[in-house]
């Protein structure tokens, strides 16, 4: 299985954030829930841990630069994706997969962490897909994330 882990820089980044954001989780709290997330051992194809973005009036997700990336060896069918989320109260979600017909994304908004995974449907049928992109943004404080691709 493929995971990728938003790294130091994305904890230091949302260091800087929590002064501007209301998080109700301690920077160990959320490592602690990324690293949980990242070692459960499961039935994905790959899984993507980070910390959310705070979106601002500014920004936008192209100027933050800050959507994960997986790309498969071959070519994968996807029935699903989890997603899950912590120390923030809601987040929202965008998953783009990356077909050979083009670029096809699903997304979820106001995702309430506390209610625990939530499943997105690709929508896509069984076109194969060559890689995923995914980011979550919170406005309500910094929190993390994982997505589960199934």
């Amino acid at each position: 299985m493929k995971r990728i882990i938003g790294g130091v820089l994305a904890i230091i980044g949302a260091m800087a954030l929590a002064g501007c954001s209301s998080a109700t989780a301690t920077p160990d709290e959320l490592q602690q829930w990324m690293d949980d997330q990242h070692a459960a051992s499961d039935d994905a194809k790959a899984r993507v841990t980070a910390l959310a973005l705070v979106p601002s009036a500014d920004s936008t997700l192209d100027d933050l630069g800050e959507q994960f990336r997986v790309d498969f060896e071959e070519p994968e069918q996807l029935t699903e994706f989890e997603f899950s989320c912590f120390g923030a109260e809601t987040m929202d979600v965008s998953v783009y997969m990356h077909t050979e017909a083009g670029i096809v994304g699903t997304a979820a908004v106001d995702v309430l962490c506390s209610d625990g995974p939530k499943t997105l449907n690709p929508g896509i049928g069984d076109a194969a897909v060559h890689a995923v992109t995914a980011s979550a943004f919170s406005a309500d404080g910094a929190g993390a994330w994982s997505l589960a691709v199934r």
